[in-house]
């Protein structure tokens, strides 16, 4: 009798000892969140720190808290840690330009279609894809219509491609007065008159400015160059 419960007290031992060893104090706890501002990835939380990668902005990481102001994560094989303040439960909307008329298409794979082409230069398009994707899922806007698809990212810039103009006649321009109040303006501004601005293009009036003020000119006495 007493052999057999020795042995049982064995058994139990051991049993605690493999559940003491194979179950953690904690399990630790994953967070899925986006990157929201172009992030670096560094090799510790310290105040020597080296700069690892980048991630880019929308990019969908699962991430463990590390510090107070920093998760640890691993990317592309890779351990690394990124600040908090650069992330957020949900992708952000990130308003894209392009540079010159573009192609979008119903999906993003192979057998892909064209189903719209754009007609404007600094027409914007909306995203919430990684920024880092060869091609983005948008949204475009155009009079009230909304088209969904994909387009090239290298297609798209972050900013609108600054267009430069020479007045082609001697004339007066449009000088903005208040919201939507246009008055013919009292300076005549000569042939070869030049301005740069972020205008969509092709359009109908363009926008300068010149000495403080704001001008409106008809796209007919204007050309781009």
């Amino acid at each position: 009798m007493k052999k057999i419960l020795s042995t049982l007290f064995l058994c139990l031992a051991a049993i605690v000892v493999v559940s003491s060893v194979q179950t953690p104090a904690f399990a630790a706890s994953y967070l899925t969140k986006y990157i929201k501002k172009t992030s670096n990835v560094y090799s510790s939380t310290s105040k020597n720190k080296k700069k690892l990668s980048t991630i880019a902005i929308n990019t969908k990481v699962k991430v463990i808290p590390a510090t107070k102001t920093m998760y640890r994560l691993t990317y592309k094989g890779r351990k690394g840690y990124i600040y908090k303040s650069n992330t957020s439960y949900s992708p952000k909307n990130v308003v894209l330009y392009m540079h010159r008329p573009l192609k979008i298409y119903n999906t993003n794979k192979t057998t892909k279609k064209v189903i719209y082409k754009t007609a404007y230069v600094n027409d914007a398009l909306n995203t919430k894809s990684p920024l880092d994707s060869d091609m983005v899922k948008v949204k475009y806007y155009i009079d009230d219509d909304i088209i969904e698809g994909y387009a090239y990212r290298e297609q798209l810039y972050s900013k609108p491609l600054t267009l430069h103009f020479k007045f082609i006649k001697t004339t007066k321009a449009w000088k903005e007065v208040g919201k939507n109040t246009l008055e013919e303006s009292k300076i005549t501004f000569k042939k070869g008159f030049e301005f740069s601005n972020q205008d969509l293009y092709p359009n109908t009036m363009y926008t300068f400015k010149y000495k403080g003020s704001t001008y409106d000119i008809e796209a007919d006495y204007v050309k781009r160059y």
